[in-house]
């Protein structure tokens, strides 16, 4: 009995460390974010482009495996499209928009080193954060 109570307490504790850290989500990602969110609104290509990692590969269809890259001199223009293409009931841009603060979902999937954000994965390269991939509507 006692060992059950022992190693009932001592998952609660690995549980509780588990779930606070997800709390927590790297102040570094944090604070790429902010400067990411700004460059999309006022959709600023040269910035975006500094936190993404070339050729960005962007998933064509969900359940496909195709993917396609896109290198840094299409990149504005792909991007520009991404924007405007439709996510719920708005583009992606007013989506995008709405989210200047992470959600306590976003900060479940944010790692030290990668990150998911609706549908853009990130990575940390080289010490800085990276968007790599983006996954298909």
């Amino acid at each position: 009995m006692k060992k059950s109570i022992l190693a009932l307490c001592a998952f609660l504790l690995l549980f509780a460390g588990f779930a606070k850290s997800g709390d927590t989500a790297p102040k570094d990602f944090e604070s790429f974010w902010k400067k990411l969110h700004t460059a999309i609104i006022k959709k600023d290509y040269t910035t975006i482009s500094q936190f993404v990692e070339f050729p960005l590969v962007v998933e064509i269809r969900k359940n496909d495996s195709n993917v396609q890259t896109v290198k840094a001199d299409g990149f504005r223009e792909f991007f520009n499209d991404y924007l405007s293409r439709p996510s719920d009931d708005m583009t992606r841009y007013e989506a995008l928009r709405a989210k200047k603060q992470l959600s306590e979902e976003d900060l479940t999937l944010i790692n030290d080193g990668s990150a998911t954000i609706d549908d853009m994965e990130f990575q940390k390269i080289g010490g800085h954060w990276k968007l790599v991939y983006i996954y298909a509507e």
